[in-house]
């Protein structure tokens, strides 16, 4: 095959490829369509909308905002509801408006997300339209949530546990992430057991040499609570100063041989690495050791070192 050929070939691959994705996104497009059409039979009277829909669907990931979807649909002054209202009366809708007003209150409260009182109303009248669940509500509270202004509640308090829980592994994780799994314990997807249980497996990934003492139940932390002690000592610093995360102390606290293999050090080891450390001859531990050693040698030449 020459490169044109070669060349040639792969472009129909390609495009074979893209094909598809596009012939998937499509059914995937149909088949939310024709839910909403069966929640919404009415909806077939407007293409329009129905092709409005499917165009906002292939610009958001094959999937349909019921937000947006609520919002446009007043916006166009298309009544979806069977009977223009369901046959609800004006005060069975009030009530039904009422009670998710309430509870988008309590439980945007509970997830620390401050939401306006336009917003809360809007989110209340699209709830009672859609008939929604808690978990349904849950889900468009949280989506709601400017973290650059969240109040104290579920979410914050799940960040800093799993801040806390990736120190005590030496899992460094970005504020992004923490942020996504804290949603996603927030409206139940997940759990803290379960954002733990893949922490810890990250922490092992990361040190292969503590997966035992991990699946023992031991965390990195507590593996090196005497090793951090000892740096912290030495070295004239605080212990909340020695991050194992950061390579120059893990490479003090550890020994690696010629294979690769690492374990932790062993006190005369450890006190050979930290000496070894260019700051450990600034400190007081260093002066000491060495007018020790001026002193030892005064005595072994029989003068003063002075």
């Amino acid at each position: 095959m020459t490169p044109e050929e070669r060349k040639a070939e792969e472009a129909r691959e390609v495009n074979i490829v893209r094909s598809g994705e596009l012939l998937a996104g499509r059914k995937i497009i149909e088949q939310a369509i024709s839910a909403l059409l069966i929640e919404y039979p009415k909806l077939a009277n407007y293409p329009g909308f129905v092709k409005e829909i499917a165009e906002y669907a292939r610009a958001h990931q094959n999937t349909v905002s019921p937000l947006w979807f609520t919002k446009r649909a007043k916006e166009l002054g298309i009544n979806l509801l069977a009977g223009g209202g369901g046959g609800r009366s004006a005060e069975d809708k009030a009530n039904s408006i009422r009670s998710f007003t309430a509870a988008i209150i309590n439980a945007a409260g509970k997830f620390g997300v401050d939401l306006s009182p336009d917003v809360i109303a809007y989110i209340a009248e699209v709830a009672d339209d859609q008939n929604f669940s808690m978990d349904q509500l849950n889900d468009v509270i949280l989506s709601q949530a400017n973290w650059d202004g969240l109040k104290p509640g579920v979410l914050t308090a799940n960040v800093e546990q799993i801040k806390q829980l990736g120190s005590q592994f030496f899992v460094d994780m970005s504020e992004e992430t923490m942020r996504d799994y804290s949603t996603k314990i927030a409206s139940g997807e997940s759990t803290l057991e379960a954002v733990q249980s893949l922490i810890r497996q990250q922490a092992k990934a990361l040190n292969p040499w503590m997966a035992d003492f991990i699946d023992q139940g031991t965390s990195p932390y507590e593996l090196m609570a005497s090793a951090r002690d000892r740096i912290s000592k030495s070295l004239g610093i605080s212990s909340t100063e020695v991050d194992f995360m950061d390579s120059r102390f893990m490479d003090m606290a550890t020994v690696t041989n010629d294979k690769g293999e690492t374990r932790l050090a062993n006190s005369r080891e450890l006190t050979r690495n930290i000496r070894g450390d260019n700051e450990w001859s600034k400190t007081e531990e260093a002066s000491q050791v060495a007018t020790a050693l001026g002193q030892s040698l005064a005595q072994i030449f029989g003068r003063s070192a002075f």
